[in-house]
């Protein structure tokens, strides 16, 4: 008989925290950022990119909105959705 598998969490490493560190480097220095979900976003998608560029947007970052399917209508009262364009020019 097999034991049974034990998932257990991944560990912080010292190079989880030097990609943190990469990733924070990029927000610093660049002033431009577009930000996106998959199609046909579902609340969690949607939040969690309005999230992230509407924190952008405090930093005083320029942020597009993209997303390649409109916003569904029950998403629309979220903050920042009418921002969410659906072409790239």
């Amino acid at each position: 008989m097999t034991e049974p598998a034990i998932l257990r969490a991944p560990r912080a490493t010292p190079d989880a925290d030097a990609g943190l560190e990469a990733v924070a480097r990029v927000i610093r220095e660049r002033d431009r950022f577009v930000v996106t979900a998959h199609r046909n976003p579902e609340g969690d998608a949607l939040g969690a990119s309005l999230g992230l560029g509407g924190a952008l947007a405090e930093m005083e970052k320029h942020v597009l909105f993209y997303n390649a399917d409109p916003v569904p209508r029950v998403l629309r009262p979220f903050p920042l959705a009418d921002r969410v364009v659906n072409t790239l020019q």
